[in-house]
């Protein structure tokens, strides 16, 4: 998008297109406050330049320019590469498989595929109180965004009725990367998780039977203010210090615990969540995602 070009990051030697990374900024809202974070993708050098330290010289850079933010994030299997960068797997996401269970609910609910910009107004301002009614931490949209999504046109929306009332919605699909997913819902539990099995793969924070754990991020903690109050908001963990990169120093109903960064991270945000973390899973749809 034109506003959001100033983001996007390149190199370029001799008028040849050498290497690009793209930027998207997102909020969380938490306690009435909003904690802003980057996500990272289109991630990409020349074929030619590879090996030449091309990629470290932009990144770099990239992060350089965005050091007031709470955390950075990104999605990619190189970990050995981005843990050179501070990024870390983390967050909790799991997988349930495609699976015909129509015969469960056959009555129960009628289903409507369409896409979001074909709703009708009333449809629209439904979804979107379901999407701000879930009780998983997820991306704060404004209008903005909402109007952004009506140019996603290969995510399907399917509107879920029971009694002529709208009680649910998923996505499905977006570009080449979310063949046959859903990634995004206005709530699930096991008899939803069912109803959407019906339609394509299912991607959610949440623990249900026969599901594959997944890293749903990479994640590097950006700004220490902005990151300790988002942890102090988040969580009864009160951030100490960091140490080396490499360590964090907590505090803990007033005792003092340190922890590699890794292990910290998915302590918090999961898979393998302490057992003193009761709040509520982060889930960033494929729609906020770039």
């Amino acid at each position: 998008k034109e506003e959001n070009r100033i983001n996007c990051h390149i190199i370029v030697h001799e008028d040849e297109l050498v290497a690009h990374i793209g930027a998207l900024s997102r909020s969380f809202k938490l306690d009435h406050k909003e904690f802003n974070f980057i996500m990272y993708g289109g991630i990409a050098v020349n074929e030619a330049y590879r090996g030449q330290g091309r990629f470290k010289e932009l990144f770099e850079a990239v992060l350089e320019k965005y050091t007031d933010v709470t955390f950075h994030l990104l999605w990619s299997d190189k970990t050995d590469l981005y843990k050179n960068f501070n990024f870390y797997p983390c967050i909790e996401l799991n997988q349930y498989e495609r699976v015909n269970n129509n015969e469960s609910y056959p009555q129960l609910f009628e289903v409507h595929q369409s896409y979001f910009i074909d709703l009708t107004h009333e449809e629209q301002e439904a979804l979107k109180q379901l999407y701000a009614s879930n009780k998983e931490l997820r991306v704060n949209r404004s209008e903005q965004a909402w109007n952004d999504i009506k140019e996603i046109t290969s995510s399907e929306v399917y509107l879920v009725y029971n009694n002529d009332k709208l009680v649910n919605y998923f996505f499905k699909n977006k570009g080449q990367d979310l063949t046959d997913i859903i990634h995004e819902y206005g709530h699930i539990n096991k008899e939803q998780l069912e109803l959407m099995q019906n339609y394509g793969t299912v991607w959610s924070p949440q623990v249900f039977d026969n599901h594959a754990s997944l890293f749903a991020s990479l994640m590097r903690i950006g700004n220490k203010e902005l990151f300790s109050n988002f942890l102090r908001a988040y969580t009864p963990i009160e951030l100490v210090s960091i140490k080396d990169n490499a360590e964090m120093i907590v505090n803990f109903n007033g005792d003092e615990f340190s922890q590699p960064i890794e292990d910290f991270l998915q302590g918090v945000f999961g898979p393998g969540r302490f057992e003193e973390i009761s709040a509520p899973p982060i889930f960033i749809s494929g729609l906020d995602s770039i």
